[in-house]
């Protein structure tokens, strides 16, 4: 359905759960960060602007500005709690999103009163780092691993403690840690004026479910480059309102000063 944010959204938008996924264990943890690994944080960030009409907006410039800011608040908390991160990446917008959902995409340039109909249509990925579009094995890893960690959203407590290709995806980024942040959600009410606010009206049955509620989600997985095993997980989910800096701030510092 159109109306509907794709299945990616949907799957780190459900559920309410602010506490770890239990599947982190604090030993290899611990034995990890003594170990002195570096760390390396890698940050899909996708939001989607919803609109009066059939196609919802990606923000390219702005979830990338949000990917950047959500990874050195992360870097700069890990580092506090004897994490090494020299290097955090922002790999992609929308990576894991359904290619064959359209969307309008917003390039980021300064117009203010653009109409929507005039923006390009286009799918997902909607940005994709050239790491991993020059070289196509790692591209197709960070997808495997990305992959992988969604597919263990959805098991809950079926899932594997481990991601065999994460130690390949490791290795091709110098080693390590590997931090993966996913930030997903909808801002409602966005109309076809950039920067001009209104409160969403919903003219169908169908789009009152999603449209009517700005929603967020953070998830944050922490995999030993090593053993490909996941070492800690954990997400946070907010509702209402506009993706502030605040507000990523506030997510960020609620996964941070769980994590050991």
């Amino acid at each position: 359905m159109k109306y509907i944010v794709s299945i990616l959204l949907a799957v780190m938008l459900h559920g309410c759960a602010s506490s770890p996924l239990n599947r982190h264990t604090s030993s290899d943890l611990i034995k990890s960060k003594s170990n002195n690994q570096k760390t390396i944080l890698l940050a899909d960030v996708v939001i989607v602007e919803g609109v009066i009409g059939d196609t919802d907006v990606i923000n390219i410039e702005k979830n990338k500005r949000i990917s950047k800011l959500a990874l050195q608040m992360f870097a700069g908390r890990m580092n506090e709690k004897g994490y090494s991160v020299d290097r955090y990446l922002n790999t992609s917008v929308g990576i894991l999103m359904n290619p064959n959902i359209p969307y309008r995409v917003y390039p980021g340039i300064d117009v203010r009163n653009i109409e929507i109909t005039e923006l390009e249509i286009g799918k997902a990925p909607f940005f994709l780092h050239n790491l991993f579009t020059q070289d196509t094995i790692r591209g197709k890893l960070l997808n495997v691993v990305y992959s992988s960690l969604m597919e263990n959203k959805r098991a809950g407590d079926n899932s594997v403690k481990s991601i065999p290709a994460a130690p390949y995806l490791s290795k091709s980024l110098g080693g390590g840690l590997i931090g993966v942040i996913f930030i997903g959600g909808y801002t409602a009410g966005v109309t076809k004026e950039f920067g001009k606010y209104q409160p969403p009206t919903s003219q169908t049955d169908d789009k009152v479910g999603i449209r009517k509620i700005s929603q967020y989600s953070m998830m944050f997985y922490l995999i030993d480059g090593n053993s490909g095993d996941i070492v800690w997980d954990d997400e946070v989910n907010l509702k209402g309102g506009e993706m502030y800096d605040s507000k990523l701030q506030d997510m960020v510092d609620e996964i941070c000063t769980k994590l050991f």
